[in-house]
């Protein structure tokens, strides 16, 4: 069976992750993998998911990714499959429409990978939205509470479910603690909260970083993520320039030893205004170090009764927590344990399995 995924780009974030692990385990189910982008975007995912022997198909180097003529491009390939995947906005558009336009039979189907967007906040989008999804054969929520969201904006649409992703745990399980000064140019005294996000909404690495001043001086942060040159991180090194912390912040840019990065750090933090079911979350508890997070909308699902939950842009709160941790070893050893149990709820080879489930009623 022939299934073409197609998604914004192969850069990073973390559908970009899930989709290229997701390949490896439907490569072994036996069926034909194809992924076709709207932007080209040299990327580690992207050269994980050729090394696998996936069609990669870029559908531009040079369009924006919010151009029409995508749907006239996407129309052309979708007759030559057996299913259609669809990945974030605006592609799930380009999809719809283009398989409106060709009245193909082809089954589309969409993951939504987070429990909200901008879109819902502006009337008009929710009609356009309604339209969309209408012409979806199933929509796949990454979580409980992203269906739940989905479900009270849209009730009129029945064919959403709940999928919750999931990662490779084998790979973060197996991670290797490094020499901090080499890894992240940091004293091996120091203590290393890292954050492993997109720099963009609705990332909040600003709240991380003012964190800081209520912390002792060898108290460092890492962030791993967008390249240096992206917009979104020159802003936030102007923030960090602002409070005088250049020795206390690590800016990683794109990296592949993301577990090994864990490993070596002593507290993970993830701090979003808004999750779906975030790939980054379950990372982090699973490499057996302390998780702290905001309690909002998919992290408190993910993170209550394991890691830490603090409240949205309380820094001082965020700051009280990471020292209570790094100032009490048996707290320490108790929430990386709940963490490390939590996450192995989250096996991405249980999301694949769910997922062949769904494509089998079309195929």
């Amino acid at each position: 069976m022939k299934i073409l995924h197609i998604i914004n780009s192969l850069g990073c974030g973390g559908a970009e992750s899930l989709l290229s692990d997701l390949c490896y385990i439907q490569k072994e189910q036996g069926f034909d993998i194809s992924i076709a982008t709207l932007k080209d975007e040299n990327s580690i995912f992207k050269e994980k998911v050729k090394q696998l022997g996936v069609e990669y198909i870029s559908l531009s180097s040079r369009l924006s990714i919010y151009n029409p003529i995508f749907i006239f491009k996407i129309s052309k390939l979708i007759k030559q499959y057996d299913l259609i995947h669809v990945h974030l906005f605006p592609a799930q558009y380009w999809v719809a429409i283009a398989k409106f336009i060709t009245r193909t039979k082809t089954p589309i189907i969409t993951t939504e990978h987070s429990t909200s967007n901008r879109r819902r906040e502006l009337k008009i989008f929710k009609y356009i939205d309604k339209s969309v999804y209408g012409l979806y054969n199933k929509i796949i929520c990454c979580s409980d509470k992203a269906y739940e969201t989905f479900r009270l904006h849209f009730p009129s649409i029945k064919s959403a479910i709940s999928i919750p992703n999931g990662i490779n745990l084998k790979r973060f399980k197996n991670a290797n603690t490094q020499d901090k000064q080499k890894l992240f140019n940091l004293p091996n005294t120091s203590c290393v909260i890292t954050m492993v996000a997109r720099f963009q909404s609705p990332k909040r690495q600003d709240t991380l970083i003012e964190s800081l001043k209520y912390l002792p001086e060898n108290y460092c942060v890492v962030f791993a993520g967008n390249k240096l040159d992206d917009p979104n991180v020159v802003t936030i090194t102007g923030l960090i320039k602002e409070l005088n912390l250049n020795h206390r912040v690590r800016l990683l840019g794109v990296r592949n030893d993301i577990p090994d990065i864990l490993k070596t750090s002593d507290i993970i933090v993830l701090a979003s205004d808004y999750e779906g079911l975030s790939l980054s979350s379950i990372e982090g508890m699973s490499i057996g170090k302390p998780f702290i997070a905001t309690d909002v909308n998919g992290l408190h699902e993910v993170v209550s009764g394991a890691g830490i939950l603090y409240e949205k842009d309380n820094t001082s709160q965020l700051a009280a927590n990471i020292l209570k941790l790094m100032h009490d070893t048996t707290y320490y050893k108790k929430i990386s344990e709940q963490c490390a149990i939590r996450a192995s709820q989250y096996d991405i080879h249980n999301m694949a399995n769910a997922y062949l489930s769904v494509y089998k009623e079309f195929l």
